[in-house]
């Protein structure tokens, strides 16, 4: 009986060990510094060389809410695995990009660490913990957004 439940159990994991070449996932960020404290993430991979990956994000970080403002930051960048544990990987990822908000344009740049914990059929949870720095924010400090997101691997 043993035997057989471990043999269902490795088929039924086997989706979450096989490779992805793209992913992308989208959720909410929790950012305490920003005008309102939730925001909006996005997030692009695709694998380059072994561990190395093409990563991209998007944040959209309320400036100001009356009259409502967005500071929209995207950072195109490298994410490199730095080790797997079973269902979960850690990634380092770092991004430089362009920011705007209104007519305002300038620069952004970003880098944390994602873990990505796997389930079935491709999909995940990605929990990045990175840091943002903007010229166009009016918080010109460095900003820490937790982000919770959901995503999938193809």
């Amino acid at each position: 009986m043993r035997a057989v439940f471990l043999v269902l159990l490795a088929l039924g994991l086997a989706p979450l060990a096989l490779p992805q070449d793209n992913f992308a996932a989208a959720g909410v960020s929790y950012n305490h510094t920003s005008a309102s404290a939730l925001a909006g993430t996005a997030v692009y991979a695709h694998v380059v060389a072994g561990n190395s990956w093409f990563f991209s994000s998007l944040d959209v970080i309320p400036a100001s809410t009356k009259p409502g403002n967005v500071a929209t930051n995207f950072a195109p960048g490298l994410a490199q695995k730095l080790f797997t544990a079973g269902w979960l990987d850690l990634y380092t990822v770092t991004g430089a990009g362009v920011s705007w908000a209104g007519s305002n344009t300038g620069w952004t740049w970003s880098g944390g660490e994602m873990p990505i914990v796997h389930l079935p059929h491709g999909w995940a949870i990605a929990l990045p913990v990175r840091f943002v720095k903007s010229s166009v924010n009016n918080n010109s400090n460095y900003q820490v957004i937790a982000t919770l997101m959901i995503g999938k691997g193809w």
